[in-house]
């Protein structure tokens, strides 16, 4: 989405430079998560299937459910990972000026719109 696209455009490089391995930690996180919700989408198309009967409709449904509720609580330690790895270790890097700045000129190029987007 438009905020993953913003972190890979504007910060990614910054830690990249400061933190090579902790990146690649990064970079295999997102990959693994942009993979699951691919799968989660396939999962959710079989669940919306025309043409099944209640019972089926009702064990896909059910599959969708737990592979979402993994995805969510997949997606959250990311969130907390960010948090508590992530934003520390570029804090250690860059001054708060420095990241100030950047998150200010990163949203000054959005439309009110691309703001609310991401924040979705």
């Amino acid at each position: 989405g438009l905020h993953a696209g913003h972190e890979d455009r504007i910060y990614h490089p910054m830690i990249s430079e400061k933190e090579p391995l902790l990146f690649q930690d990064v970079q295999r996180e997102h990959k693994a998560l942009d993979e699951k919700l691919t799968l989660l989408s396939k999962t959710l198309d079989l669940a919306l299937a025309s043409g099944l009967s209640e019972e089926e409709q009702h064990k896909r449904g059910e599959a969708f459910y737990l592979d979402y509720t993994a995805y969510l609580i997949d997606y959250f330690a990311h969130l907390l990972q960010e948090e508590h790895v992530i934003m520390p270790a570029m804090q250690k890097h860059y001054s708060d000026d420095n990241l100030r700045a950047v998150t200010f000129n990163t949203y000054s190029q959005m439309s009110p719109e691309q703001i609310i987007d991401m924040l979705k």
